[in-house]
């Protein structure tokens, strides 16, 4: 069983961010999967046969990457080791600023996630309701910590126009010293309650001594 962990909240007042960071932390969002036309059948035989029954299998769903989007909702999940630095750079953005972000984690330092979204369904009362769940495994593929039901925007209205907003709510763990090293991956499922719209994320974090 996975043993919880704490949950680093940060209640933030609504701050859009930049055109141009816009762009580029949503380019995967934007960006749809491309589908490859099936291969000409082989010629009859029992090699075809084999091949054709391994073309008809169920193709298994790809795994998430750290950006998705349907019908307007989209999110990015992104990392970092300097949490403090992350937010005073969202609250004080400069023209070609980058956000503090890294997929590199040292393991005495609380590996931080957060989510920056858009496009979240408002109810009658003007608001959304959107959480998330955080699941991660370790190095080993075994349950390592997870959080149910983050409020990541709840009882807020939405961010104006096509702005991005960072999330109410992070989320974070440490490493204890008996811990594995190597890349440890975090899976979110995101919950839009009003609009009924789930995405998934995953980032892959290589965590070292130092």
């Amino acid at each position: 069983m996975p043993h919880r962990r704490r949950r680093i909240s940060d209640p933030l007042a609504p701050a859009a961010l930049g055109a141009g960071l816009a762009l580029g932390l949503f380019g995967l969002a934007a960006a749809s999967p491309t589908h490859h036309g099936a291969p000409k059948a082989p010629a009859p035989g029992p090699a075809a046969s084999a091949a054709a029954a391994q073309a008809s299998a169920p193709t298994p769903p790809p795994e998430p990457t750290s950006a998705a989007a349907a019908r307007g909702f989209a999110v990015v999940q992104i990392a970092t080791n300097d949490p403090k630095r992350l937010i005073a750079d969202w609250f004080k953005p400069k023209p070609g600023q980058q956000l503090a972000t890294s997929t590199d984690m040292i393991a005495s330092k609380p590996i931080v996630t957060f989510l920056i979204f858009k496009g979240c369904a408002p109810a009658a009362d003007g608001n959304c309701n959107v959480t998330a769940d955080y699941e991660v495994t370790d190095p080993n593929g075994n349950a390592y910590d997870q959080t149910e039901e983050a409020a990541i925007w709840v009882g807020r209205p939405p961010p104006t126009g096509d702005g991005l907003q960072l999330a109410a709510s992070s989320y974070g763990f440490r490493l204890k010293p008996k811990d594995p090293l190597g890349v440890y991956r975090v899976r979110v499922t995101i919950v839009d309650h009003v609009s009924g719209l789930m995405l998934q994320t995953q980032q892959s974090l290589t965590v070292a001594a130092k």
